[in-house]
């Protein structure tokens, strides 16, 4: 094609052709100021970290939307520990760099730090599609050590929660419905305390009102006002306080003033879950222990103590599901000497969690109980001791 200098058409060319050899000259010389400027830094910065910093700050100025200038910005703040400054930088990353999935790993890392765990789970989910089988190992762990975060949706300082754990006695022919939801705010350094409303219920299958009323359990529903405060982090130990109103569901015209305090603890130990890409079987140890020490002002200002502990191993793991077979020792005792309150049981137990990513658990358990030899202020109706099957499914979610 001939260009006539004199027309309209070919002058605009003409402008086009200078204009795109002087865009492409000044990003080539930025490229090659920047790649100096990196070059200088990674030879300075173990000898003069000051003029390193000097030299990123320089950087973030001159070639801001530079990948590697944004993630040796973050990793030099994230060598520092400094966790909330190298934030930025990865998310930015992340915004450059969409399908990278080790700057999303390395993102999740950072929020997780930060106690900032749902988004940090998403982040691990992510990172887990990785055709990189270190990365996708990464990834898949650091989800199992977040479980239960994968529902967490509340803004902070705001969480809700519910736990849920239906199970069926033998020995009583019937089927308990324990249920505990909670909505609320944290407070306090770390969010070590916690505010809230909560609904406490109980029902069975098989209890009875009227004149005569035959009870297995408690059934009623209590609505109240909480606080709890962690007093330990391993093991974890809360102080807790609630009160409200009871409703019984057996007789639906009486309601009771509920009054409840007392410490709460558990702790888990021996094998952490993991990702197993094909079948395992085991034998790896694994435990916990719960316990908790009440003051409950409707059960006639009664304390009432309880102390659970599962010893035993993992016997097998597929993904992310594990089985674990264990012993169980139960110890309940009371300050009034109540006999269904003073009893110890054991046996031993099988529990199947089929994602441990979610807290949701199957047990069968096999038990051996018997009353504690106590002056007892309600005569014991029963033999002093007994077995039962207990089948159980175990749910926490937290939002």
């Amino acid at each position: 094609m001939v260009i006539e200098w004199g027309s309209y058409h070919g002058l605009k060319l003409v402008q086009k052709l200078i204009l795109f050899i002087l865009i492409f000259g000044f990003a080539e010389a930025c490229f090659a100021n920047t790649a100096e400027s990196l070059n200088q830094f990674y030879r300075v910065k173990q000898t003069h970290p000051e003029q390193a910093t000097k030299l990123l700050q320089d950087l973030l100025v001159s070639d801001p939307n530079n990948l590697t200038v944004q993630l040796e910005n973050g990793y030099w703040l994230l060598n520092q520990k400094q966790y909330q400054a190298a934030l930025p930088f990865f998310q930015k990353s992340r915004k450059l760099a969409p399908k990278n999935q080790l700057i999303a790993l390395q993102l999740g890392y950072i929020l997780n730090a930060l106690g900032q765990n749902h988004q940090a789970y998403q982040e691990f989910k992510f990172s887990a599609t990785s055709d990189d089988i270190k990365i996708r190992r990464q990834s898949q762990q650091a989800m199992l050590n977040l479980a239960g975060f994968a529902t967490r949706v509340a803004p902070p300082p705001f969480f809700a929660d519910i736990y849920f754990a239906p199970y069926y006695n033998s020995r009583l022919a019937a089927t308990i419905f324990p249920l505990q939801t909670r909505a609320g705010l944290f407070y306090g350094h770390k969010n070590r305390g916690e505010l809230y409303v909560s609904i406490n219920a109980n029902k069975d299958t098989r209890s009875t009102g009227g004149q005569n009323p035959i009870i297995y359990s408690d059934n009623s529903v209590v609505y109240a006002l909480g606080t709890r405060y962690r007093l330990w982090n391993k093991p974890q130990i809360y102080a807790y306080t609630e009160w409200g109103k009871a409703h019984y569901l057996l007789n639906d015209k009486k309601t009771a003033t509920d009054f409840r305090a007392g410490l709460v603890g558990s702790l888990n130990w021996g094998e952490t879950p993991s990702y197993a890409d094909q079948s395992q079987f085991s034998f790896k140890h694994v435990g916990d222990v719960y316990a908790n020490l009440s003051f409950y002002s409707r059960f006639e200002n009664n304390w009432i103590g309880q102390l659970t502990l599962h010893e035993g191993a993992r016997i097998f793991n597929y993904h992310y599901s594990t089985v674990d077979v264990y012993g169980k020792l139960q110890l309940f005792a009371d300050s009034r000497k109540v006999y269904y309150n003073n009893l110890v049981e054991f046996g031993p137990g099988l529990r199947w969690k089929p994602d441990n990513r979610y807290n949701f658990a199957l047990r069968l358990e096999a038990i051996h109980g018997n009353y504690l030899p106590i002056n007892a202020s309600i005569s014991n109706p029963y033999q002093n001791n007994y077995n039962a099957v207990l089948a159980m499914l175990e749910t926490y979610w937290c939002f």
